[in-house]
């Protein structure tokens, strides 16, 4: 049997063969053909579904959708994923692209954007009509405001017919100012004498007197459920009884319930009170709940005896009971022992398995509880909405006995933004299972969580273990991506990138939305770290063309955008195009979303130092570190912590700490974390040492065409060869030479801009040299390198610090430099220190001699 969600909820019923016309309320339905949205509001056993039923037959069933709704219906996902079901094939061909959104995003948040979505595609297809039947049963505020929003956005061709008993809670102003409305009542369906009369000699012909006639059309007072139920109960006697009854629908509706309840057979009523409690019944349930009676003579009996029994499928012999008969037949099965109740929905969920209903046999299993049988069915089902509410409803303690399941409910929370809950799955799996291979597969996700962003211990699963995994292609790959994230985190760039091809090509089955962005998201950063700016640009303008043509609403295209403004500005400021950072930096800024703050800190430090503002650039730095202290190695912020250094912000007790964990954690040390440590031993005359990381990064960097590691470890070993009198020049321009090589390709000048002494010092040196040596590209970098740089020199300082260095030249006192720039002596001391740390220096002395060589003097 193929495992599916078959659709019991979504069939239309069958029209009654004898049906009393009515005209007058037939022309009040027709009015909805020239309206958004019909609100059929009468009691039960009034008609609706048999008067709607009846105006639809006039028209092909492709034009008709209809979703008869449950009470779980009153969760978002699971009344959203009977209306996709049947409004997806009304929007043509952006079907596979709404269904890959709505699967994969919807959530309490981002309803708003399927909504938008689903109208926004419905405005192509033809008229029409969506029938919600029992939509009295909606009372989540959710579900309902979600819905009032697509009846206000939703286009003219759809028309949308509610069958309800009470006036539903839904906000209609709109609608009703623009004629779009109408109500049909409960006085519409009363019955006219005729249409009564006719309807009783219909049903019982000759076999009552033309006074017991009259008597039930009096007694039913124009309600046709209370002539059904008179008719079955088939009373020729206690009529006047009847006649003393209160008039009430629902007095009446007990009352002659149990009156033709005990004229029915043991057996017939054991067959009505066992079968009840389901949705619908057939032969097949009928037979594993009841398998010594005879189906078929059973329910032709009940029927002949005009019991409120409906056949809402002739082909496939499905059978419904009317209400006002279930709900009677309800309290009969709730008087039975839990136990027995439980055993019978146990039975009857494997029934509908085994016809391949698992819809119906997955809520039996949910309402009573037997978690283990619901997972591994929902295992090997295709993900959709509705599914993905079963797994929301499992409880963790339960979720954790199935790894795999745990996996889906991983999944399912993270969707909702429920990160939280994700972390108590996460850690209830490692706590239970500590030494399974299974469990490295979630591990890793912490990351995309933004839980221990910089835990970069986090093991990966192999892809050969993930196929290996019993998860759908869309997990698979979202936990490609997830190992992808881990492996950038660790500079393992190469890797990663492989990792994200597999799951783009794993994509590929589903085309889910969510992961085609993602994957091309951090592929564009996975190229940018590389240095291959080039291709990491052109990821991103597909990217940009990708969200412009979303039928998203705004605050998913919202969220969209802030990864790729994120991105992108962390290659411009490695063109050291730092009007574009700060153009995107503030659009990131603007919408302050918490899961990029961390990141926005980062390319905003970043953007700081090489604006030349390193004291604003410290300040980020150090919120960065007292916001998440703790959480992290002070390994992982090797990144900035080079501009700290550079600018003499760290003390030598924080270097020396930092050495000492870079020797504690000997394994799987970063690029970045080897270069800082490289530039530490530096700082602490250690150049030989420095240098021996410096050439393992560059046989590392080189093998897997990393080239902006090469650049950056080029130019850090540069610094340290330019300072000893002996070096060799060939190997100088050599360095040189091939830095250039690959940043000129890429534009990737904020490396040079860093280590702008070494660019002024070998171009002084070697001017000729170079001129002959490089490329004419190369040459021409090398120029718009040597312009960066020497207006890096001359904005070093502001226009009081030159002021004050001038001064000190001169041999000036601090005092006297006071009095002089009328300005006190504390802020001339920290105008002092400024000049010092920018510089290099730590006495008048040197800084003079510092602002000569640098042609500030």
């Amino acid at each position: 049997m193929e495992k599916r969600i078959l659709n019991g909820r979504i069939r239309q019923p069958e029209v009654r063969k004898k049906i009393v016309r009515r005209p007058l309320l037939m022309n009040k339905i027709y009015g909805i053909t020239t309206k958004k949205l019909l609100v059929v509001e009468a009691g039960a056993g009034r008609g609706k579904t048999t008067a709607v039923t009846a105006f639809l037959s006039d028209y092909p069933k492709e034009q008709i959708k209809w979703v008869s709704l449950g009470k779980d219906c009153n969760h978002l996902y699971v009344f959203w994923s009977y209306l996709v079901e049947v409004l997806q094939t009304q929007l043509g061909e952006l079907k596979q692209e709404f269904l890959a959104f709505f699967q994969a995003t919807v959530n309490k948040e981002t309803i708003d954007d399927g909504i938008a979505f689903l109208s926004n595609g419905l405005f192509e297809s033809e008229d029409f009509f969506l029938v919600l039947d029992d939509f009295h049963l909606i009372e989540n505020e959710e579900v309902l405001q979600s819905f009032a929003l697509f009846l206000s956005q939703m286009p003219a061709t759809v028309h949308v017919l509610l069958l309800t008993r009470h006036r539903p809670k839904l906000y209609l102003g709109n609608l009703e100012m623009d004629d779009q409305l109408q109500y049909i009542v409960e006085k519409d369906f009363f019955l006219s004498e005729n249409e009564a009369l006719k309807f009783v000699e219909e049903a019982v012909g000759a076999a009552l007197t033309q006074e017991e006639k009259q008597q039930f059309i009096t007694i039913a007072d124009g309600w046709i459920g209370g002539l059904q139920l008179l008719i079955a109960a088939n009373l020729r006697t206690g009529i006047i009884k009847l006649n003393e009854l209160e008039k009430s629908d629902k007095v009446l509706s007990d009352y002659l319930s149990k009156e033709i309840f005990q004229q029915l057979t043991t057996e017939e009523q054991t067959f009505l009170v066992q079968t009840a409690s389901f949705s619908y019944l057939n032969e097949a349930l009928s037979h594993a709940l009841l398998p010594q009676i005879d189906f078929q003579e059973c329910i032709m009996q009940l029927m002949h005896k005009n019991l409120l029994i409906e056949c809402v499928d002739l082909n496939h012999q499905i059978y419904q009971y009317h209400p006002i008969l279930k709900d009677f037949l309800m309290l009969q099965f709730e008087k039975k022992a839990l136990a027995e109740q439980k055993q019978l929905k146990a039975v009857a969920a494997s029934s509908f398995i085994q016809q391949g209903d698992l819809d119906e046999g997955i809520r039996l299993l949910l309402e009573i509880e037997d978690y283990a049988q619901m997972m591994a069915l929902i295992i090997d089902l295709p993900q959709t909405i509705r599914s993905a509410y079963y797994v929301g409803e499992v409880p963790i303690p339960e979720a954790i006995q199935n790894i795999d399941f745990a996996y889906q409910k991983i999944f399912y929370h993270y969707s909702n933004l429920e990160y939280a809950v994700c972390q108590e799955i996460i850690d209830a799996l490692e706590k239970k299972y500590p030494e399974k291979n299974e469990i490295k597969a979630i591990a890793g996700i912490k990351i995309l969580l933004g839980i221990q962003p910089f835990s970069i211990e986090q093991l990966s699963i192999t892809v050969a273990e993930i196929k290996q995994l019993q998860l759908t292609p869309t997990s698979k790959a979202f936990i490609l991506l997830k190992n992808a994230a881990v492996l950038y985190f660790r500079d393992q760039f190469v890797e990663a990138i492989d990792l994200v091809k597999s799951s783009m090509a794993l994509n590929q089955q589903t085309n889910n939305s969510f992961l085609t962005y993602f994957n091309q998201n951090l592929l564009a950063q996975l190229y940018e770290e590389t240095g291959e700016l080039n291709q990491s640009l052109a990821l991103l303008k597909a990217t940009k063309k990708m969200i412009a043509k979303m039928k998203y609403g705004q605050s998913i295209k919202k969220n969209y955008e802030l990864t790729f403004y994120m991105t992108i500005s962390g290659i411009y400021l490695k063109r050291l195009d730092l009007e574009n950072a700060e153009k995107t930096l503030l659009k990131v800024s603007q919408q302050q979303h918490e899961h990029v703050a961390l990141a926005y800190q980062y390319n905003q430090a970043e953007f700081f130092y090489l604006s030349n503002r390193p004291e604003e650039a410290f300040q980020v730095v150090q919120k960065i570190e007292d916001e998440a202290l703790g959480h992290y190695s002070v390994l992982t912020k090797s990144i900035l912590l080079k501009y700290c250094l550079k600018y003499n912000q760290l003390s030598k007790a924080f270097q020396d700490s930092y050495v000492t964990l870079y020797h504690q954690e000997k394994n799987n040390h970063s690029l970045n974390n080897q270069l800082f440590y490289s530039m530490i031993l530096v700082k602490q005359a250690q150049p030989e040492q420095a240098i021996e990381v410096i050439d393992q990064i560059l046989i590392k960097s080189r093998k897997n065409q990393i080239f902006l590691k090469i650049i950056e470890a080029n130019l850090l070993k540069l610094s340290i060869l330019l300072a000893q009198p002996n070096a060799d020049q060939r190997l100088l321009k050599n360095l040189y030479s091939e830095s250039l090589y690959y940043a000129s390709d890429n534009e990737i000048k904020a490396p040079f801009y860093f280590y702008q002494e070494v660019v002024c010092q070998l171009d002084t040196q070697f001017s000729q040299e170079l001129a002959a040596q490089l490329e004419p590209k190369e040459q021409a970098f090398h120029q718009q390198l040597l312009a960066v740089c020497d207006v890096a020199d001359k904005d070093l300082l502001t226009a009081r610090e030159h002021e004050v260095l001038i001064e000190i030249a001169k041999g000036a006192t601090n005092r006297q430099m006071a009095e002089k720039l009328f300005i006190s002596e504390a802020t001339i001391k920290t105008h002092i220190l400024n000049i010092y740390r920018k510089l290099e220096v730590n006495s008048r002395v040197t800084v003079v001699a510092k602002a000569k060589e640098m042609g500030l003097l």
